[in-house]
């Protein structure tokens, strides 16, 4: 487990986690329910970035997935969807027509181009058809508001898929493929060379309100990070819930798992951008390297 208890803990430290107020407009934002300090333990005792101090968001792991990892995923899909399309026009005529001016006609008029141009692959523009209602069918699906509750992403987790299993021909589509792909993405988020993101088992310390809307682990997402006043976090519950408004500290991070948080927070930010032509030079060093120390074919 990632966090510990902070009951003895007097004041705000690096590494507090904090809770919006179930029924309040910040717990309505799933983005605004949860964060981590990142302010130095210095910097907060001394007010050194003044009356406010520097946190992380938390979100639930399917809030993620429907705010980061979908819109992703459907930009990638149309795509891939339109050189299909172009792909499938070419086979269907034989002379290339961009996937943009295709989607500016009508079905009737794509269909009467082919007719009139004769000699149409019938299963190419069939084909050609298909992808260009995928392609509205994905413009209407991304615009779509979705709601934060789990009924509402796995409905619009069940869009998308239909939609890709179809873009991309899937040979065995279904509950076992599609989790395939969930389980990819969420386990992408804890690869070490993974920078900007760092899940979490569990928050402890929530209430029975807050598990309702929050009961499948959280990631912290680095490069949402940003300010707040430091006394809008409270430290007991009563002046909680005296103010609804605020935020409580519920939990911290362990101390090993602080400086990895912070360690991995540092690195996005701090990493140096080299020439890329310097690895270009490096693996041909090593392979001038390599014929020295074994010559001969």
């Amino acid at each position: 487990m990632e966090c510990e208890h902070a009951h003895d803990a007097s004041e705000l430290r690096q590494g507090d986690i904090f809770a919006a107020h179930p029924g309040t407009e910040n717990w309505q934002d799933p983005w605004r329910r949860f964060g981590v300090i990142i302010s130095a333990d210095c910097d907060l005792a001394q007010r050194k970035t003044g009356p406010n101090l520097v946190f992380v968001p938390i979100v639930g792991l399917p809030t993620y997935v429907k705010d980061v990892w979908l819109p992703a995923q459907i930009e990638s899909l149309d795509e891939s969807c339109r050189q299909k399309l172009e792909k499938a026009l070419v086979q269907a005529q034989g002379k290339p027509i961009a996937a943009r001016h295709a989607m500016s006609w009508s079905e009737s008029e794509l269909v009467n181009h082919f007719d009139k141009s004769g000699g149409a692959d019938k299963d190419a523009l069939a084909r050609a058809i298909e992808l260009r209602a995928l392609i509205l069918q994905l413009h209407q699906f991304s615009s779509e508001k979705k709601d934060n509750n789990v009924d509402t992403i796995r409905a619009a987790l069940s869009q998308y898929f239909d939609m890709h299993e179809k873009v991309e021909r899937v040979q065995k589509p279904g509950a076992v493929y599609r989790r395939g792909i969930i389980v990819g993405a969420l386990d992408g988020l804890a690869q070490k060379d993974r920078a900007d993101t760092w899940p979490l088992i569990d928050i402890i310390g929530l209430d029975p309100e807050m598990r309702e809307d929050e009961k499948f682990g959280f990631v912290s997402d680095m490069r949402r990070f940003s300010v707040m006043p430091a006394e809008n976090i409270v430290l007991n519950r009563i002046s909680w819930v005296k103010d609804p408004n605020l935020y409580l500290r519920v939990c911290r991070l362990g101390p090993y798992y602080k400086m990895d948080f912070l360690q991995k927070f540092a690195a996005l930010f701090t990493r140096i951008g080299l020439d890329d032509k310097r690895g270009e030079e490096q693996k041909a060093l090593f392979g001038t390297v390599s014929a020295k120390l074994i010559p001969g074919e």
